[in-house]
């Protein structure tokens, strides 16, 4: 197996760009994700080439250990599977077909509004600067808070669609009519038990309000686990949508749900 010619199948041949950036199969020890990062446990991580995640899009690159973790967004399970695969069967290539160049869709323009996010859980506000994880407090996920919950009962921010529910329940995706993208985020690194202390009470396509349960997080498990249970909403095209967010209450102040805590401004 090798990077060679691109096949014309933008998946594999960007996860194989992947494969190679991270120094080839014989430096892969493990490769998962979480609802935003694609985790890589390696040999040496010193010869990963930056520059290929950044191209595709990256957020950013963090070395963890002997490990990297590239923020991906929605993309990090999906390469996720497909390097997977691409490792568990080196002799297995897609067909090859002719590269077709993208369209670039047109830009849409968008009003400028207003838009109140309410609190998703009861507890203490967080602001997203002092969450304990570089790759939310540096937003390099979006705008955002968080709130250390008092209960498990997460309800929608916002009045919108669910987009999306990780497999691992960890993560559940929203989407405002406005054209605002957001990700409740269950805790910090939940993704490693795998579902065990969420219920969810949506499914995807399913029309949410602040008075919508999505979910429900036992908490004290969670803790347990020895996992940070904060409750993050982000949003994730911060760049292409908003021109301005702020907080509505102090880091530290108790919050409730369905009480305005966050406000931003739509480009």
């Amino acid at each position: 197996m090798n990077n060679g010619p691109k096949t014309g199948d933008k998946l594999y041949d960007e996860s194989m760009d992947i494969i190679a950036a991270l120094g080839g199969v014989s430096n892969i020890q493990t490769v998962s994700a979480c609802a935003t990062r694609l985790r890589v446990s390696l040999k040496d991580n010193n010869v990963v080439n930056e520059g290929v995640f950044k191209k595709l899009g990256a957020l950013g690159v963090l070395k963890v250990g002997v490990g990297i973790q590239a923020i991906l967004g929605g993309k990090a399970d999906i390469y996720s599977q497909e390097i997977n695969d691409i490792l568990a069967n080196p002799d297995k290539t897609p067909q090859s077909k002719p590269v077709v160049e993208q369209k670039t869709e047109p830009k849409v323009e968008h009003q400028s509004v207003k838009l109140d996010l309410t609190a998703p859980v009861n507890g203490k506000f967080i602001d997203l600067t002092k969450v304990v994880d570089e790759v939310f407090s540096k937003k390099m996920m979006g705008e955002g808070f968080g709130v250390e919950p008092e209960d498990g009962n997460v309800y929608s921010p916002v009045t919108g669609t669910v987009e999306s529910i990780f497999k691992t329940k960890h993560a559940i995706g929203i989407k405002t009519a406005e054209g605002l993208e957001l990700l409740l985020h269950l805790g910090l690194d939940t993704v490693e038990l795998e579902g065990k202390p969420f219920t969810i009470h949506v499914k995807e396509d399913d029309q949410v309000t602040p008075d919508t349960l999505l979910a429900t997080a036992d908490v004290e498990q969670i803790k347990d686990a020895g996992k940070d249970p904060v409750v993050l909403t982000l949003i994730t095209n911060t760049s292409d949508y908003v021109a301005n967010a702020k907080n509505l209450v102090k880091s530290g102040d108790q919050v409730e749900v369905h009480h305005n805590v966050f406000e931003i401004t739509t480009k």
